[in-house]
């Protein structure tokens, strides 16, 4: 799947949808992916993978090339078995779509700065932070640290 199904889908959520909750309550959830799914499904383009398109690059050089019967048949197999049901793949990569589908559509409504505080709310730096300067004694051995070695 290409990222451009995603911005699509994203631009016509946002003109169905007058509004969102804020960046830090709003979240990509199953209602919102399977009408992503559904949107999908609809779509006449193509839905191949990078693989699936350069096994069918190789049989077409194959071809031109007059290599064996065999060898190209065998490599149409290879194309495919490379061959993407669009369901099977949205389920396949459901983790990797929502966190990308919820950036795009808080995108549409906050702008740069939604996008600055969706990606804070998984920063795993960020959520060390917090922690960090929460535990004052824990802060203190940090910063007696520094100032140790400043001697």
């Amino acid at each position: 799947m290409r990222n451009f199904e995603i911005f699509d889908f994203s631009t016509k959520y946002y003109y169905e949808h007058k509004s969102i909750p804020p960046v830090n309550e709003f979240t990509a959830n199953n209602s919102i992916f399977n009408e992503f799914s559904k949107y999908v499904e609809k779509q006449d383009k193509s839905f191949e993978s990078e693989s699936g398109i350069a096994a069918e690059q190789l049989a077409e050089i194959a071809e031109n090339e007059h290599y064996e019967q065999e060898i190209i048949v065998k490599i149409k197999e290879l194309q495919k078995e490379l061959s993407i049901d669009k369901n099977s793949a949205l389920i396949q990569f459901k983790e990797e779509i929502i966190p990308i589908l919820e950036r795009e559509i808080i995108k549409r409504y906050y702008f740069g700065e939604g996008i600055i505080r969706d990606e804070m709310k998984f920063d795993k730096s960020l959520k060390k932070a917090k922690i960090i300067l929460s535990d004052k004694e824990k802060y203190q051995i940090i910063l007696s640290g520094i100032n140790d070695n400043r001697k």
